[in-house]
C-alpha cells in the first residue's frame, strides 16, 4: 500500500508490504520447510527419500519468489527542498536509487491500460512523470480512474507542471494553475472561450436550447451492417454443441431422468455466455437510447431502455467538458468509433453519446458550455 509523506516540501510514495506479505508468507514457508525437510533428510534426523540436488533447489525457489514479494519495497520521493526527484527500489531498504533534477519533470500523465491474463482481465489508469530528456518515472496506479486523477492532480501542482490525461476519449491537456477550477470557473477567469458552431448537417439528437437550459436526446446508433459480422461468429461457434451435442443427445432419450436434466443444464450455460453477448449488443444497437437536461446549477443525464441509469452532477463540480475519440471500446461491442462527450469532476466521469459524429458532438458540448456558464 502506497504511503505519503506529511513534509509539505516532500511527496513520497513507497510501495510493497501490506496485504502483499500476505500474499509472500505461504511461498516463503513453503520453500523454507522443504529446505529444512531436506537437510533433516540428508543428515539422519527425518525419515524419507527427498534428495539434496532436488530438495534444496525446489525449496530454494519457493523461498526466493516468497522473499521477493514479502521484502520487495520501491517509491519516488519528490524533495523541492533538494530540488530532486529520486526513485528507487530494494529488499526493505534502498538498494539502487536514480536521481533526476527537478526541473526535468515536463508533465504528468494518465493513461488508460488494460492487464489481461488467462482468465480475466481488469483496468487500470497509470500515473507517470513525462522527462524533458525522454523517459517516465511511474508514480502510481489505481483500478479506479478518478483515484489516478486526483493523484495526478496533486502532483501537477505540487511540481507546477501541466497535466496531459489520455485515459479517455482523446487527450485531454490542463495547465497546473487550471487544476480544480470548474468550467464555470475558467470562464469567468478568461482561461476558456466557448464559440457555438453551425447546427451539423444530419444530426440525430433531438436539442431544445435556450440561453438558460439545454435538453438532448440521443436515439440508439441503429442497425449497421457490422453488427452481422459478431453475430454470426456466434452463430457459428454454438452450432457444434447445439447439432453435435445437445439435438443427437435429446433424440436418444426415451425418458428424462436426472443426469438428462444435468447435461442439458451444462450445454445450456455453455451456451449462454455467447448468446447474451450477442443480445446485449442488438439491445444496446436498436434500444438503448440516452438524454440529459443541463442547466447552470446541474446536470442529469439518463441512458438505457427498461431500466434507465440516472446520473447528477453540480455545474460547479466539473472540470472537464469535451468531445474526444474513441476507437475499440472493447466494454461496449457494438461502439467501434465515435465521439464522445466527456465529462469529469473529482468523484465521477461521464462518457455521453458513445456512438456521435464528432461535428454532432462538438456542437452539443459547446451548448452544455453556454448553459452551464450562463
Amino acid at each position: 500500500m502506497p504511503l505519503e509523506s506529511l513534509d509539505s516540501n516532500v511527496f513520497e510514495k513507497k510501495y510493497g508490504g501490506g496485504c502483499a506479505c500476505l500474499f509472500g508468507l505461504p511461498f516463503f514457508l513453503a520453500g523454507l520447510g522443504v529446505i529444512v525437510a531436506t537437510i533433516l533428510i540428508a543428515v539422519g534426523e527425518l525419515d524419507g527419500d527427498l534428495p539434496l540436488f532436488f530438495g534444496l533447489p525446489f525449496g530454494g525457489v519457493f523461498v526466493a519468489v516468497g522473499a521477493g514479494i514479502l521484502f520487495y519495497r520501491s517509491g519516488l520521493r519528490i524533495d523541492k527542498g533538494q530540488g530532486e526527484v529520486a526513485s528507487w527500489w530494494g529488499l526493505l531498504v534502498p538498494l539502487r536509487t536514480k536521481r533526476y533534477a527537478l526541473g526535468d519533470i515536463e508533465l504528468v500523465t494518465i493513461t488508460h491500460e488494460v492487464r489481461r491474463s488467462k482468465n480475466s482481465s481488469y483496468s487500470v489508469y497509470p500515473v507517470k512523470l513525462t522527462l524533458k530528456k525522454g523517459g517516465e518515472l511511474k508514480v502510481t496506479e489505481e483500478r479506479k480512474g478518478s483515484n489516478s486523477r486526483r493523484e495526478a492532480e496533486a502532483i501537477a501542482k505540487f511540481l507546477e507542471v501541466d497535466i496531459v490525461d489520455r485515459s479517455g476519449a482523446g487527450e485531454v491537456r490542463r495547465k497546473h494553475v487550471e487544476l480544480d477550477m470548474s468550467v464555470k470557473d475558467r470562464f469567468r477567469k478568461g482561461l476558456l472561450r466557448n464559440d457555438i458552431p453551425e447546427v451539423p448537417f444530419g444530426m440525430r439528437s433531438k436539442v431544445e436550447f435556450d440561453e438558460y437550459s439545454l435538453s438532448v436526446k440521443i436515439p440508439p446508433l441503429g442497425f449497421r451492417p457490422w453488427l452481422l459480422v459478431p453475430t454470426l461468429g456466434v452463430a457459428v461457434f454454438l452450432a457444434f454443441p447445439f447439432f453435435g451435442m445437445l439435438l443427437p443427445f435429446l433424440n436418444d432419450q426415451e425418458s428424462v431422468d436426472g443426469f438428462s436434466f444435468l447435461f442439458v443444464g451444462f450445454i445450456a450455460l455453455f451456451m449462454a455466455a455467447p448468446l447474451s453477448f450477442v443480445l446485449r449488443m442488438w439491445i444496446g444497437a436498436l434500444k438503448v437510447s440516452e438524454s440529459f437536461q443541463v442547466d447552470r446549477h446541474r446536470l442529469v443525464h439518463e441512458r438505457g431502455w427498461l431500466l434507465k441509469k440516472r446520473v447528477e452532477i453540480e455545474a460547479e463540480e466539473i472540470e472537464e467538458l469535451s468531445s474526444g475519440l474513441v476507437r475499440g471500446n472493447s466494454r461496449r461491442p457494438f461502439n467501434l468509433q465515435g465521439h464522445p462527450i466527456q465529462l469529469r469532476s473529482d468523484r465521477m466521469d461521464l462518457k455521453i453519446g458513445a456512438h456521435l459524429g464528432k461535428e454532432e458532438s462538438e456542437y452539443i458540448v459547446a451548448l452544455m458550455k453556454a448553459v452551464l456558464v450562463s
